[in-house]
């Protein structure tokens, strides 16, 4: 009897070893087969905005073929008033005011707009967001000191500032050591252990520098975490967004022009983004606080 009860056991405990496999197997399925409609669903989305973005960029070339036309294009495209300050993308020299403007990218566009959609019984939310709104880290490696020593700490503002309020703020000391750990990652490649293509930034005569391709490489270093490149909801119901919301390696780290007809970049550029797209933290960051008072940029995002 005590030999048939521990094969009792053994059975049982095989049994119950199955059962939680199966479905342990289920549910990873399931999962699966839900991250997929998800992946799906997203790449639909994706169609839809670039369709989006297909016709605003029609419109917008389009608009500048006549003056008439141009004009019908800067209200279409965002507040002319406003459009002085636009970035390198929104059409002119983005320092300048006043003079022919072209038409500029606003939140008034239609892809400015957050939006709504269901693809396959998956509830998405739309938000489409120009590089031109965030401020470029590759100006940490200007060659000019001063443009790179005022980058650094534009940097150190724009991550100190970018999740106020929340949960997960980033405080001063940590924002400088992130801003640093950039510097340094960018300065001296060959010190890192991650594999690097053949880039078209990297220096001939120096062949440690090279620019990084994705914000996200960043990742790796000590100071940041996977939770820095995420968007997510707090406990507080506060939404916490992406540091690659207010920081990109995409757009053009120069920025102007020389003199009429030269083409020259403005060395003294680097720095201007599009005011009407750009997010407070981004704003608030390119002049220290007792240069330019805080509140001036709230009533400029009030504005627009």
């Amino acid at each position: 009897m005590l030999l048939s009860l521990m094969v009792l056991l053994v059975i049982v405990a095989i049994a119950f070893q199955i059962d939680i496999s199966t479905k342990t197997d289920a549910r990873v399925a399931s999962n699966d087969i839900t991250i997929t409609r998800m992946d799906e669903a997203i790449d639909s989305a994706l169609l839809q905005v670039y369709e989006m973005l297909l016709q605003d960029g029609e419109s917008a070339a389009a608009a500048q073929q006549s003056p008439a036309d141009q004009g019908a294009g800067a209200e279409a495209g965002g507040d002319p008033v406003a459009s002085g300050g636009a970035g390198e993308g929104a059409g002119g020299d983005p320092l300048a005011g006043g003079g022919e403007q072209g038409p500029v990218d606003s939140r008034m566009d239609e892809w400015g707009q957050p939006q709504s959609a269901t693809v396959n019984e998956i509830p998405l939310r739309i938000v489409i967001q120009d590089e031109d709104s965030k401020y470029n880290v590759l100006n940490l490696v200007s060659p000019d000191k001063e443009v790179a020593r005022e980058a650094l700490d534009r940097v150190i503002r724009t991550l100190d500032i970018c999740r106020e309020d929340t949960d997960f703020d980033i405080d001063p000391g940590d924002a400088s050591e992130m801003a640093r750990a950039m510097l340094e990652h960018m300065e001296d490649r060959s010190a890192s252990f991650l594999p690097r293509p053949q880039l078209l930034t990297d220096d001939e005569e120096n062949g440690r520098l090279g620019m990084p391709s994705t914000l996200e490489e960043f990742s790796v270093l000590e100071p940041f975490d996977e939770w820095h490149f995420r968007d997510f909801i707090d406990e507080q119901e506060q939404r916490v967004h992406s540091i690659g919301s207010y920081l990109t390696v995409w757009s053009s780290p120069t920025v102007g022009s020389g003199a009429e007809g030269e083409g020259a970049a403005d060395p003294a550029g680097g720095w201007a983004v599009n005011v009407n797209t750009a997010p407070a933290a981004v704003l608030k960051s390119l002049f220290d606080s007792r240069d330019v008072e805080p509140r001036l940029w709230d009533s400029v995002i009030e504005y627009r």
